[in-house]
């Protein structure tokens, strides 16, 4: 549709107007509009699905302009444009996108939600069983974790009402404006219709002919003075000079002023309107906006220090291969930590006293001994001090040999496994690892200003003493610059809970740690994040 009215570019002789077609048009566009109101949200309907659905029956009412405009233009000589345009500028509106999108920040928000109430009770139930200085620290940096967390579901969740209020306000906004510019929908401007216009119009202008008499005749303008006009006294040059003279006395008393003030009372519609919509929208970004985009800034971390006597952690640094005591299968656990914290363990069978495993391209081989002596021997790196824990009755941690390269073992292939399984070991019961007071301090990768004392885990009997020095450990170690055979890490969380504990698990499954909390809905998700952080969105 072209936005600028111009004038007739002929003299429209014998055009007419329909009026019942215009008429029902209109008619059948407030019947629309009404329906569509009713199923809006402010109504309690489910909502429009997008802003065209209300315009497009609204936009009968500019018909208005289009049967004047051109008679307006042509008497006046004034530009008249903008006017659909400014109608238009709401279309393209996706409301229900937008509603869609409030839904799924609300979906996130009970996630995480969730997800922070199991946290916030799993860290209860390990404090509840857990001391020391490790246990505090951990505390600390859970308070941080379970703030932010709720930081960022209030955040999501306050996200979601807004879009959701937004979108509904817009909604209203759009409705309201297809029903004030149907509202200003008129076929006639004081009974005079487009085509009557028109001709006055070309009447005032001088540019009607004798022949256009007869279609003067049947203006409403010109009724009161028929009977008169129709007099033979009166020559056509005469009847064609009364007849403008009428004409432009009408259309600057009545037909101007009347099209001003409709295209006033179109500008006030779209100005409220838009004034309204912006103020909504502006809401919705200030709302979001103000959210905190970082709420787990500042969370604590540690140095490790150096670790207690005899708690069998090697200080930082340090960097060590383990193997845990056989089962009664043979089997047994070998982990390795590198010098950055990373851990990994392997499960290898013992059972015909010797395993060879390959970890990040370096050859390793266990051995144990018919007396029951553990050794490890590393191909590469080259250099590394091997330190066994020896058997029963020896000296532990007594030097063991280097094999530059282990000989290719009989064992079957090992395969890494997650670190998980370890954590069994501090419960009670199954295999232990190499140290010697359980839940002993150790380091991670956050870095401590003080040594962490171990503490004692809280519902043992009794807590576990350090094992004389003539009693053999249950593991070896490799390591670059000494210490003792460590247990691999000390756990955050108790691996089990009772009842609902258990459910949650049963119902969740066992997550993959690299796998994302939000991988059921990760649209919605990164819906969130480029709100929360535009750049992230590029």
């Amino acid at each position: 549709m072209n936005d600028v009215i111009a004038a007739p570019g002929r003299i429209a002789v014998g055009t007419g107007f329909d009026r019942s077609v215009a008429a029902a048009e209109r008619d059948a566009a407030e019947r629309q509009l009404e329906q569509l109101a009713k199923n809006t949200e402010a109504s309690g309907g489910s909502g429009i699905a997008d802003s065209n659905t209300l315009l497009d029956p609204g936009a009968v009412g500019l018909r208005f302009f289009e049967w004047f405009g051109p008679s307006y233009v042509l008497w006046t000589e004034k530009h008249v444009g903008g006017i659909f345009e400014a109608y238009d500028e709401f279309r393209g509106i996706a409301l229900e996108k937008f509603r869609s999108d409030a839904r799924g920040f609300g979906r996130i928000g009970a996630h995480l939600d969730e997800a922070t109430t199991d946290l916030d009770r799993d860290v209860r139930a390990a404090r509840a069983a857990w001391t020391g200085g490790a246990a505090e620290i951990a505390e600390e940096h859970s308070r941080v974790l379970l703030s932010g967390g709720r930081a960022v579901t209030d955040g999501v969740s306050t996200a979601s009402s807004l879009v959701a209020e937004g979108i509904r306000l817009v909604e209203s906004q759009v409705l309201e404006r297809a029903r004030a510019v149907l509202g200003l929908w008129t076929d006639h401007i004081a009974g005079m219709n487009p085509h009557h216009v028109e001709l006055v119009v070309l009447a005032a202008k001088g540019r009607l002919k004798e022949e256009h008499l007869p279609l003067l005749e049947s203006v409403p303008l010109y009724e009161p003075h028929r009977s008169y006009l129709a007099g033979s006294r009166i020559d056509t040059g005469q009847k064609l000079t009364i007849y403008g003279h009428l004409a432009s006395q009408w259309l600057t008393g009545t037909f101007v002023p009347a099209f001003d003030a409709h295209k006033s009372s179109f500008d006030s519609i779209c100005s409220a309107t838009k004034n309204a919509v912006g103020e909504g929208w502006t809401g919705i970004v200030d709302g979001i906006t103000a959210l905190d985009a970082n709420p787990f800034d500042g969370t604590p971390g540690h140095e490790g220090g150096t670790p207690s006597p005899n708690t069998g952690i090697d200080a930082p640094g340090d960097g060590t291969v383990t193997v845990s005591e056989p089962d009664a299968d043979g089997m047994a656990w070998v982990t390795v930590r590198d010098d950055d914290g990373s851990i990994r363990s392997y499960r290898v069978d013992l059972s015909s006293g010797t395993a060879t495993l390959t970890d990040n391209g370096r050859p390793i081989t266990v051995t144990r001994d018919a007396d029951g002596t553990l050794a490890i021997t590393a191909g590469e790196p080259a250099g590394k001090e091997i330190v066994d824990g020896g058997p029963a009755g020896t000296e532990p941690n007594a030097a063991a040999s280097i094999t530059p390269a282990a000989a290719p073992s009989a064992s079957p292939a090992t395969t890494p496994l997650p670190v998980a399984p370890m954590v069994a070991s501090l419960g009670g019961g199954g295999t232990r690892g190499a140290g010697t007071s359980p839940n002993s301090g150790q380091p991670s990768q956050h870095t401590s200003q003080t040594p962490l004392d171990g503490g004692i885990l809280v519902g043992a009997q009794e807590p576990v003493p350090p094992l004389p020095a003539a009693t053999s450990t249950t593991t070896t170690a490799a390591t670059t610059h000494g210490g003792g055979a460590g247990m691999p890490f000390m756990p955050m969380m108790p691996m089990s809970g009772a009842g609902g504990d258990q459910d949650r698990e049963r119902k969740r499954g066992a997550p993959d740690p690299g796998d994302s909390p939000f991988a059921e809905d990760l649209d919605s998700y990164r819906r969130v994040e480029e709100i929360l952080d535009p750049d992230t969105g590029q």
